[in-house]
């Protein structure tokens, strides 16, 4: 029998050993705890980090293949015949990642698109039963910065990509026009292919290319009531393929460019434009729908509506268009502002 130190009563061998036991374990616990709480915070950063893939960006990356507000102009009209070309500048800054029901979603939020895109087309002179035909070719260069997080886990160093984005080719544009009792009025269908041609890290968020096949169908419309009024509209419907390196496939899109504009003066017009989006399925990766636990939901489908003045002149022979987009009604996407600055010519 051993005497314990301080009150001098009988321990036993054993129970001494149990003690030790039981203070070891202790310490081991202790020991773990920071551990323990770096795994959980580890697990909540990756739950967050799944949700800004998904559930606060809507699609993959909360991007699109087809650039929202894009055209604003003449939406019922082919280009010209023959060849022509647009040069197409976009700057875009948001200061907001919106949430299911538009909150802010993470604090100090901030992305930066430039963007400059040659859009090339080809119309056949010859009208073929009444409607004009061709084909357009679009390559964006694009940079993308996406500025380093406060929590320090969506985003945790600031980003910079450049580089070609994914081309995009419309094989079929196909347009017709006609006097009506109400004006004149333009129309064309288009149907478009997006190819994954750009850069894709698939361990970030954000990229410039969207690593996935789309194609949609837009139909234009371009109403003219008098010589100095000019309304159109361009609903399209996006169909994404999945990608095949995260097998992430982005639900359905649907979007209208539109805009209504007054003649100032000669061939100079002033407009409101701008572009509704709503995505109408929701993801799915690995065949099954996405779920994010901290925001289950209806597929996480975003929602934006963009409005703004938009001024278009002539100068040197060239069309020039200067537009500015500002979002609101923003669901499960980025939200901020558009500044458009486009020069079309024919070769």
């Amino acid at each position: 029998m051993l005497k314990d130190k301080e009150t001098g009563s009988a321990t036993h061998p054993l129970a001494t050993a149990q003690e030790e036991t039981r203070s070891r374990d202790a310490f081991a616990r202790r020991q773990g705890r920071p551990r323990r709480r770096a795994m959980r915070q580890l697990a909540a950063g990756m739950v967050l980090l799944a949700a800004s893939n998904g559930a606060a960006q809507a699609t993959e990356g909360g991007g699109t293949a087809y650039f929202q507000g894009q055209k604003t102009t003449n939406l019922g009209m082919l280009p010209p015949d023959g060849f022509s070309y647009s040069e197409l500048n976009l700057f875009y800054d948001a200061n907001k990642l919106a949430g299911r029901y538009g909150q802010s979603f993470l604090p100090k939020y901030h992305l930066e698109i430039e963007q400059l895109g040659g859009r090339f087309s080809y119309v056949f002179p010859e009208d073929f039963a009444g409607t004009k035909w061709g084909m357009t070719l679009q390559v964006p260069l694009q940079t993308m910065l996406q500025k380093k997080s406060q929590d320090d886990v969506h985003f945790p160093v600031d980003r910079r990509q450049w580089g070609v984005g994914d081309v995009k080719f419309a094989p079929i544009q196909m347009g017709w026009s006609g006097d009506t009792a109400i004006g004149h009025i333009d129309h064309n269908v288009q149907v478009y292919f997006s190819a994954p041609s750009g850069q894709f890290d698939p361990n970030y968020p954000f990229n410039i290319s969207r690593n996935y096949w789309s194609y949609w169908v837009s139909f234009g419309q371009t109403w003219k009531p008098t010589k100095d009024i000019d309304i159109g509209f361009m609903p399209s419907y996006i169909k994404n393929m999945e990608d095949q390196h995260t097998h992430y496939q982005s639900g359905d899109e649907f979007e209208v460019d539109y805009y209504a504009g007054h003649r100032i003066a000669g061939d100079t017009w002033f407009d409101i434009n701008g572009y509704y989006y709503k995505q109408v399925t929701g993801d799915t990766q690995y065949g099954r729908p996405v779920v994010i636990p901290h925001n289950p939901g209806e597929g996480f489908m975003g929602r934006v509506l963009g409005i703004g003045p938009q001024i278009r002149f002539p100068f040197f022979g060239l069309g020039v268009i200067a537009k500015w987009q500002h979002e609101m009604f923003v669901e499960n996407r980025p939200q901020g502002d558009r500044v458009w600055l486009i020069f079309s010519g024919r070769f």
